[in-house]
């Protein structure tokens, strides 16, 4: 990379964390929030219509596990599952699409979410593996505190890139080389919107953790089972808004920066 071209693309970049900050500034946040909101709204209502029955699924497994201990491995794969498949129903309800979003818009992306989530655990596997272990081996004797942030850093932002290429993913055709391509642009996108992106999740960790910890220090000494359940709940909540803001701002940087990613 030249001098120039190198110039260019940093000038760029400072553009663009500047105009994700903007989001934050009056009045561009209150339609950002407004967009937020009504988006939200509707992807609950869409999941609640087709979906309800796969949330009811989430309780009854886990008061399954805790009163019958011998099918409790059984009732972690089952839990893992569909807390992947609701995942996947939030992402597919909270997209834009010239669709109807019944059950056959869902289905006619199963491929997507089926490819795209081995590809995920593939790639986090040998990801952290290896990360781990280089952090491990150069940090870990005189920098143990710098490790744990360093680690805790770079798997927030892993799993923005993932949810980025997920959205550039259902936007594509199905293919192994759209796959590779929907996780360079999540990557661009990440970059590009690095400021707006660390405080999204920054808010979103503390409030997750702030829920979690005031659900169960009010109600786990007296109902443990429904403050587990309240806690898995509040976190689907949380995410599909957190979701719901994130895909916003993909679509309003594809409309502004069309060619920076395609």
């Amino acid at each position: 990379m030249n001098t120039q071209v190198k110039s260019t693309w940093l000038v760029f970049t400072g553009q663009q964390w500047l105009n994700s900050l903007k989001i934050f500034l009056p009045p561009e946040i209150n339609f950002f929030s407004l967009l937020s909101l009504n988006s939200f709204i509707r992807t609950w209502q869409i999941v609640l219509q087709y979906f309800w029955w796969l949330l009811v699924a989430i309780p009854a497994i886990i008061f399954l596990q805790s009163y019958a201990i011998q099918y409790s491995f059984y009732a972690n794969i089952g839990l893992s599952i569909i807390q992947t498949l609701v995942l996947f129903i939030l992402y597919l309800a909270i997209r834009p699409s010239v669709q109807p979003k019944d059950y056959q818009y869902f289905v006619s992306y199963a491929k997507h979410c089926l490819i795209f989530g081995f590809y995920f655990i593939v790639l986090m596997v040998a990801a952290s593996g290896l990360f781990s272990v280089a952090l491990i081996m150069a940090f870990s004797i005189y920098f143990g505190g710098f490790l744990a942030f360093a680690i805790h850093v770079c798997s927030t932002l892993g799993t923005a890139v993932f949810m980025f290429s997920f959205f550039f993913f259902l936007d594509s055709q199905l293919s192994f080389k759209n796959l590779n391509l929907s996780f360079w642009r999540g990557t661009k996108m990440v970059w590009y919107g690095l400021p707006f992106i660390l405080l999204c999740l920054a808010v979103f960790n503390l409030l997750e953790k702030t829920v979690k910890h005031f659900i169960y220090g009010l109600l786990y000494l007296k109902a443990p089972l429904f403050s587990v359940v309240l806690v898995y709940g509040s976190y689907f909540i949380l995410f599909s808004l957190l979701l719901c803001m994130f895909n916003i701002f993909y679509n309003k940087r594809i409309a502004e920066t069309f060619v920076r990613y395609f």
